[in-house]
């Protein structure tokens, strides 16, 4: 026989998060943490940082930590897991798979577990009835995971539910002052939080937590309208118009979203966010549909490549006579002008006015009225337009 000298020895403590500072086991963790020879590797598990001090072992080397976020599966092993429970390769599979779960151990193992032998060719459709079985899996969160969190992060959980994405300046603003030191722990975990990959500094619930959070324990609706209608407040003054008038048809504030539309509509428009304006114009009644709401959702229209519906909503703000504002005006001509309807087109360019208020619309609208006058011939009335 070989004979080991110095043998390594492994002791593993799980769920050390059960154990309250103060408690006669906490401070055995502590002591045996601090006191253990160097032979004995300690392995704690927990779902929360310890209660008693590490720097000082950190900073000597004598700790490894992995993060939760460490331990979720890639899309390589959950392709080898699916191979070795189902006998067949399935990396497409295990793409949507991870998408779904992001690789959250526990998730994936329900899903996997949920399959046939022929659910992995079925693809989306598998997805699809794993997403609808998820009944374990929730039990799962609700008794071991979701109800043991403190109330402030069972609270902040629930709001970003409501939310795309969050910071902690928009938690705080919402009315969650403690976000900022409870986000990175829960990120750092990787079960509840993810971060965003367009905003910088942003997290946002996963496909998975998001729906839990909002089938297990949603908020009241009367909170929710409430918390969007501060969320909105938050991104209108930050330049972040898209989601201010998501939130603001979440809380339902019809005129406030009218005030919005009209404020920042072309700015919307001109940042190709046009479906956006027409999604939050549809709830708005007629007494909210002011002219310069609907010239904005016949710009979008026109956008969009729907002439006869901007034309339109056009027509309904310019009425049959009379002056018009020289935006409305080249907007209204030009639809006639690409038609080949040069003669309406000029009739309606003339109707424009020119008072020096709106120097770039004015100067579209004498550019078309040149160029309606150049197609059809007639040279001196194009030279003295332009």
């Amino acid at each position: 026989r070989r004979r080991v000298t110095n043998p390594i020895f492994k002791s593993v403590l799980d769920d050390v998060h059960e154990a309250s500072a103060g408690q006669g086991a906490m401070a055995f963790i502590e002591a045996l943490s601090r006191q253990a020879p160097d032979r004995l590797h300690l392995i704690l598990a927990s779902r929360a940082d310890p209660v008693f001090a590490i720097d000082r072992m950190r900073g000597q080397g004598q700790v490894l930590e992995i993060l939760g976020s460490e331990l979720a599966f890639s899309v390589t092993e959950i392709t080898e897991l699916l191979a070795r429970t189902h006998d067949r390769p399935a990396e497409e599979f295990a793409v949507n798979l991870h998408e779904l779960t992001r690789g959250w151990p526990v998730a994936v193992r329900f899903a996997i577990e949920s399959l046939s032998d022929s659910g992995l060719a079925e693809g989306s459709a598998a997805l699809d009835r794993i997403g609808k079985a998820r009944r374990p899996l929730y039990s799962y969160l609700a008794s071991e995971v979701f109800e043991k969190e403190p109330p402030e992060i069972q609270r902040l959980l629930r709001c970003i539910a409501t939310l795309e994405w969050a910071t902690a300046d928009l938690c705080e603003a919402i009315g969650l002052p403690d976000a900022a030191t409870v986000i990175g722990p829960l990120r750092e975990r990787g079960l509840f939080l993810e971060s965003h990959a367009n905003e910088s500094g942003a997290v946002k619930l996963s496909a998975i937590a998001r729906d839990f959070v909002g089938s297990y324990r949603p908020l009241p609706e009367p909170e929710i309208r409430a918390l969007h209608g501060a969320a909105a407040e938050w991104h209108e003054a930050r330049g972040h118009f898209e989601e201010a008038l998501a939130s603001l048809s979440r809380a339902h504030d019809r005129p406030a979203l009218a005030r919005l539309l009209t404020k920042r509509g072309p700015t919307l428009i001109a940042n190709g966010l046009v479906e956006a304006v027409v999604r939050a114009a549809r709830p708005l009644p007629p007494e909210l549909r002011t002219p310069e709401v609907e010239q904005l959702l016949g710009e979008a229209e026109q956008v969009l490549g729907n002439w006869e519906a901007a034309l339109k909503r056009y027509l309904g703000v310019a009425g049959a006579e009379g002056d018009l504002p020289a935006g409305l005006a080249w907007r209204i001509g030009l639809i006639h002008h690409l038609r080949g309807e040069l003669e309406l087109a000029l009739n309606v360019y003339a109707r424009g006015r020119i008072d020096g208020l709106h120097r770039r619309d004015e100067a579209l609208l004498l550019a078309w009225t040149g160029a309606a006058h150049w197609l059809l011939g007639n040279r001196e009335e194009c030279r003295n337009t332009i």
